[in-house]
């Protein structure tokens, strides 16, 4: 029986080499000079894109090895990069060089905005201009004054102003006031509350007719502004803080971070009804706003301490309140404050101490977002080094002293706390929780429509 299967197995071996023989008959045969190619050309050739068709010249091959080779070389420098810039484009910051900007008459203020206007830097109120620098110093800080001072200034616009020859008041005059607010915007960018004051504005500036004569116009919307300040501004403070200061007991210790309006008007008033408390002041860099809050407090014969933001958890034992203010509250109930307000927010619910934000009603804003990313402000990077030892021990040297290209700044100046770090919102409607804003939110909504 082996036999014949040995025969067999044999017979398939023939047959089987038989036809290898024939497969490497039919392949063409490959020139010398394809094959003296090198290996290093063969890899290069197959990750440039641009050399697809090799012919077989000679002086076409070598022009095509050098081609891969720098092929490869620009593939390999674009993914080694290792510098890459952390840059938040959509998050707008204030202009540096405002002196050198106003100087120069014939520019437009709007033009690296994008947005064509027919009025340059020459035809804006100087009151107005007056306004833009003081923001754009820092000599205007916090959002309240800078809406005060730019409905004031706003004031100023619509009773110096006359309407030109064959032009509409209502028409001309917004276009004007729009110039003027997209100017404080390049100066800074407008907060959120100047945001909400430009839009009640608007909406006045929409109800006027061509019926009506032009001191009928302008009388109407000075006293709109009027009402608008007196009371969604000034009226608001006070309530806050007749409500802030019915939680505010004998023998507290109240902390607060960075300085606001809101806050210095509370704890000036317990202190003018004898109420014992001692507060305690947080601050942080770069800019040291809470040293403005500490000398109120002293001035106020107000027992303060004064601490940076590093030693919060060991100051936060001895606390019983926390009270700041903010810069605006988002309908879903975050809360937008000086950057670190967060932190503090944080640290105090793990020590389970209420916090009280303090924040009027024309801040609220109907906008909706989680993160510090969406929607924030960048200042200056070498505000960052400010008050700073890197610089060195003289602090003045810093205005001269430019960041080195290679150094990327990311100075961000709001932070969001998430509503369930705050255990109370007072504004002048009243004491209310974070998940109620959106009612605020609709309140304001209706209010001027």
């Amino acid at each position: 029986m082996s036999t014949p299967v040995k025969a067999v197995q044999e017979a398939q071996r023939a047959a089987k080499a038989n036809a290898n023989s024939k497969t490497n008959e039919q392949k063409p045969k490959v020139t010398p000079k394809v094959q003296n190619i090198k290996k290093e050309t063969v890899v290069n050739e197959i990750k440039s894109p641009v050399v697809e068709n090799i012919s077989l010249n000679e002086k076409q091959t070598k022009k095509a090895k050098d081609d891969s080779k720098n092929d490869s070389k620009v593939e390999v420098k674009r993914v080694t990069k290792k510098n890459v810039a952390i840059q938040f484009p959509h998050i707008p910051h204030r202009m540096s060089d405002i002196d050198e900007y106003i100087n120069n008459g014939e520019i437009d203020p709007l033009s690296n905005k994008g947005v064509k206007v027919d009025y340059r830097i020459e035809n804006l109120h100087p009151s107005v201009i007056k306004i833009g620098v003081q923001m754009n110093k820092g000599q205007l800080s916090e959002s309240t004054p800078r809406c005060v001072a730019m409905l004031a200034a706003f004031k100023k616009v619509i009773s110096d102003y006359e309407t030109p020859h064959q032009k509409e008041l209502y028409r001309d005059l917004k276009g004007l006031l729009d110039a003027c607010s997209k100017f404080l915007d390049t100066c800074r960018p407008l907060s959120i509350s100047m945001k909400n004051a430009l839009q009640m504005l608007n909406i006045n500036l929409t109800k006027l007719t061509p019926e009506t004569s032009d001191s009928e116009a302008k009388k109407k919307l000075i006293t709109c502004i009027d009402e608008y300040m007196n009371q969604d501004i000034y009226l608001s403070v006070e309530e806050i803080s007749n409500f802030t200061l019915k939680k505010i007991k004998d023998n507290d210790v109240i902390l607060t971070f960075g300085t606001s309006l809101n806050v210095k008007h509370i704890l000036r008033k317990a202190r003018s009804q004898h109420k014992k408390f001692r507060v305690i002041v947080v601050d942080c860099r770069p800019n040291l706003h809470a040293k403005e809050m500490f000398q109120f407090l002293l001035s106020n014969n107000v027992n303060v301490t004064y601490v940076y933001i590093n030693a919060i958890a060991y100051v936060m034992k001895e606390v019983t309140k926390v009270i700041i203010g903010a810069h605006s509250i988002l309908a879903n109930g975050y809360v937008v404050a000086k950057l670190g307000t967060s932190q503090i927010a944080l640290v105090a619910k793990a020590y389970n101490v209420p916090v009280i934000v303090c924040c009027e009603g024309f801040k609220i804003s109907e906008k909706v977002i989680t993160d510090s990313f969406v929607y924030n402000e960048s200042g200056e990077g070498m505000d960052t080094f400010k008050n700073s030892d890197l610089l060195g021990s003289d602090n003045s040297d810093a205005s001269k002293t430019k960041i080195n290209p290679k150094v990327n700044v990311v100075n961000l100046l709001y932070d969001v706390t998430p509503p369930d770090f705050v255990s109370m919102v007072v504004t002048e409607y009243g004491i209310i929780p974070c998940n109620s804003v959106a009612a605020v939110v609709r309140r304001n909504v209706t209010k001027f429509h």
